[in-house]
């Protein structure tokens, strides 16, 4: 357990140190149609009358993308530098500083569990998956990003190392047979573009074609997405 509590203040350090940045790097037209297509990806898992945990929340993506009622919105990161930035951006939303594989820090009584383009991959995986099943209520549901093994490192961009895991989408699916989860499904997601100078749109056409193919071949994908319910 000492070693998973040292990646994470690693990555907490990391986070902290490019918090102020973080946002700018990625508004780009690659950057902004894989927002918009997460955004539609959420549409059916928010439609809840209960809480809704932002685990790794960072500077407040999920907000920015989907509006969601300050008291149903609860969200949760070790980066104290990343929540500073969503407390700015997100005044009358309640964001906490915490650890996602921690059931005494994130609580419970959701009705949806929503993790954004990759946080899972710099903690324990297993104890990241005891710590949602704990957080969600009964048929409460789950979105979750991972990286997968075509992932290029995020935060080197920044002049920053910190270390990340990357799964394959038999290895997330080994992991979660032991647990009792129900409508599994995982598939692949490419983050960015081959190019820069295209217009958001076209960007965002890309995700659309290539959605079948990643749903046969998950592995493909920059990030593995997987949904469920508990």
């Amino acid at each position: 357990m000492a070693e998973v509590k040292a990646a994470l203040t690693d990555a907490a350090a990391a986070f902290d140190f490019v918090a102020e940045r973080y946002d700018d790097k990625w508004d780009t037209a690659p950057g902004r149609a894989d927002e918009l297509y997460i955004r539609h990806q959420l549409r059916d898992i928010l439609e809840t009358d209960k809480k809704i945990l932002d685990a790794g929340c960072g500077t407040g993506l999920l907000l920015d993308l989907v509006d969601i009622p300050s008291d149903r919105y609860v969200g949760v990161d070790v980066s104290v530098g990343m929540l500073e930035r969503g407390a700015e951006k997100h005044p009358s939303h309640d964001m906490f500083f915490g650890d996602i594989t921690s059931p005494h820090d994130i609580g419970s009584g959701f009705g949806a569990y929503i993790s954004l383009f990759g946080v899972w991959s710099y903690v324990n995986l297993v104890e990241a998956i005891k710590g949602m099943c704990a957080a969600l209520v009964h048929k409460g549901r789950f979105f979750v990003m991972l990286y997968s093994p075509r992932h290029p490192d995020c935060l080197p961009c920044f002049g920053v190392e910190v270390p990340v895991a990357r799964w394959t989408s038999e290895e997330l699916s080994s992991a979660f047979r032991s647990f009792d989860i129900e409508d599994f499904t995982i598939r692949g997601f490419c983050a960015g573009g081959p190019r820069e100078g295209w217009p958001t749109s076209v960007y965002l056409s890309r995700h659309y074609v290539e959605a079948p193919f990643l749903y046969m071949w998950p592995d493909f994908g920059h990030y593995l997405i997987i949904e469920g319910a508990i």
